[in-house]
C-alpha cells in the first residue's frame, strides 16, 4: 500500500530586489491561503471552527479539525532559491489533498492577482514557470495551455541497510522532554518522524501505508548538528515567531529494514515542528 503526493517548484519574480529568505516561507504560505479561502469560503464572516461545511477545500488544507494532541498538515511549502527579483518555491500536496491536484493548479496561478506582502509592503506576483516533480513543465509563459501535475506515491518498503548518511536542508525543530531540542537525540527524532508519518497516513491516507506498530531500534549514530535562528513575522498576529532549529548531518549505522522505510518516507514527508513553513527537509545521501 502506498500514499500519494504530488509536488510543484513555483518560478516567480516579485517587485523587490532583497528579502530575508525566510520571509518567503510565511508570505508565500500567506498568499496562497488567501486565494484558497478566497475561492472555496462561501460564509466569511465566521471561523472555520464554527463553519458547518465539510467539502471546503480551504478548511480541509488550513483548518482541519482537530484530531490528536499534535495536528500535522497535508502541504509543504518551502523556499528553494532567491536571485535578484524572484525566487523558486516547493508546493507539496499529500494524501487524499491530492486529488484536488488541478484545483490546487489553479489557485496558485490566481496568486498572481493578488500581491505578496512581505515586511508589510506589497510587492506584485508574476509566474515564470511551474514544473512537477519529474521536471514537466505544467505552465509558463511562454506556453498556451496548463498541464496537471503527476501524481507520485511513496511505499512503506523495509529493506537493509549497513548506513545512511543524512543530511538537512533545513532546521530540524522538535521538542524532547517537554522543551525545544537543542541537541539531538535519535529516539526524540525516530518517534517524532514515526507520529508525523503515520498521522498523515490515518487522517488523510485512510491508513493505507499499513505502518507496523512503533518499534524499538538502537542504531549506532554519529552527528554533527548546530542550532540555527530563523524567524516568521506574522502579520496575522502581528509579531515575529521563531522557526528556529537543528541543521547538519547524521550517519545511521545498522538500522533496521523497518527504519530505513521509515526514513525514506521522511525524506518526503519531512520531520519535526512547522513542517508547513518548510523545516525538516532532509534528503539521503550515501547508503550501503
Amino acid at each position: 500500500m502506498s500514499i500519494t503526493y504530488f509536488k510543484l517548484i513555483v518560478s516567480l519574480s516579485i517587485g523587490c530586489k532583497e528579502v530575508p529568505e525566510q520571509s518567503f516561507h510565511s508570505a508565500m504560505r500567506g498568499v496562497f491561503g488567501r486565494v484558497l479561502k478566497g475561492t472555496f469560503c462561501i460564509q466569511k464572516r465566521i471561523e472555520c471552527g464554527d463553519c458547518s461545511m465539510q467539502n471546503c477545500l480551504y478548511k480541509i488544507i488550513f483548518e482541519p479539525d482537530p484530531t490528536g494532541f499534535e495536528n500535522f498538515k497535508p502541504y509543504i511549502i518551502r523556499h528553494l532559491n532567491s536571485a535578484q527579483g524572484s525566487i523558486d518555491i516547493e508546493y507539496l500536496f499529500m494524501g487524499a489533498i491530492t486529488k484536488y491536484s488541478s484545483t490546487i493548479l489553479h489557485c496558485i496561478l490566481q496568486m498572481q492577482e493578488f500581491p505578496l506582502l512581505i515586511k508589510g509592503e506589497r510587492h506584485p506576483i508574476r509566474i515564470l514557470s511551474i514544473i512537477d516533480s519529474k521536471k514537466n513543465v505544467l505552465y509558463s509563459i511562454a506556453k498556451d495551455s496548463v498541464d496537471k501535475p503527476q501524481i507520485r506515491s511513496l511505499k512503506f518498503r523495509p529493506e537493509p541497510a549497513d548506513y545512511l548518511n543524512l543530511s538537512f536542508l533545513t532546521p530540524l525543530r522538535m521538542k524532547h522532554e517537554g522543551k525545544l531540542m537543542r541537541d539531538f537525540s535519535w529516539n526524540a527524532f525516530f518517534r517524532g518522524l514515526y507520529y508525523r508519518v503515520s498521522y498523515i497516513d490515518r487522517v488523510y491516507n485512510e491508513s493505507h501505508l499499513a505502518l507496523p506498530e512503533i518499534w524499538h531500534d538502537a542504531p549506532q549514530i554519529e552527528h554533527d548538528f548546530h542550532w540555527q535562528e530563523m524567524y516568521r513575522r506574522s502579520f496575522r498576529q502581528n509579531q515575529s515567531m521563531s522557526l528556529g532549529g537543528l541543521i547538519g548531518s547524521m550517519k545511521i549505522t545498522a538500522p533496521k529494514p523497518d527504519t530505513v522505510a521509515l526514513l525514506r518516507l521522511g525524506s518526503i514527508l519531512q520531520v519535526g515542528k512547522q513542517c508547513t513553513f518548510g523545516l525538516g527537509k532532509y534528503k539521503i545521501l550515501k547508503e550501503s
